[in-house]
Formats: structure tokens, sequence, C-alpha cells
């Protein structure tokens, strides 16, 4: 391999690396609104957090307890709202219309029920 090829093979493998992270910076960020009526104390928020955190495309998550309402950010070609509220019923906690999962409410801590 000449240098002239060694050149133009370099600046098209760092090309395709710039191409992907420009196409991630690109990708649309939603955010969502949950909320989650059964929401109790900190520890109730910090469950929900880390459960929605867990889904993949999640960029960020705030419990308002006061509110009742788990702010979501994602982004949209990742996830679903329908994710969201799942990872939120699966860890025990009511999201919207999706029931809670009973053996994740039994599991949790007496102050969260």
């Amino acid at each position: 391999m000449n240098l002239t090829t060694a050149i133009v093979t370099m600046v098209f493998v760092a090309s395709l690396g710039f191409s992907s992270c420009a196409q991630e910076g690109q990708a649309k960020v939603e955010e969502v609104a949950i909320n989650v009526p059964t929401a109790s104390c900190e520890m109730c928020a910090e469950t929900i957090t880390k459960a929605v955190k867990a889904v993949d495309g999640v960029k960020g998550a705030t419990v308002d307890l006061e509110k009742k309402i788990v702010h979501v950010k994602y982004v949209a070609t990742m996830a679903k709202q329908a994710d969201l509220e799942l990872a939120v019923a699966k860890s025990g906690y009511d999201a919207n219309s999706t029931k809670r999962d009973s053996e994740a409410y039994e599991s949790l801590p007496a102050c969260c029920k």
C-alpha cells in the first residue's frame, strides 16, 4: 500500500466515525410526563428513576413527588412512552393507565405502599 492509498483510507475511516457521531447528535430527544399516582416518598422516586433510566435511549428522569409525575427525556428512535410506562409498572408503581406489577409492589418497602 502506498502512502496516498493509506492517507485516503484513513480519511475515509475517520469520516465514517464523524458521520455516525453526527447521526447520534441528530436523534430526536423527546420529553414525556408520566403520572405515578402511587409514588409517595424519596425511595419511590429513587426506584422509579432507576427503572426508567434502565430503558435504552433514556437520557434523564426526574420524579416530582408533589405532583406525582416522572419527567423523562429519551431518544424517540430507541424507546417509546409505552416502554417507559412498562418499566415503571415493573418496578411496582402505576404509570398512567399501566397498572403496577403486583409482585414488584409487594417487594417494595412499607413506606412505598
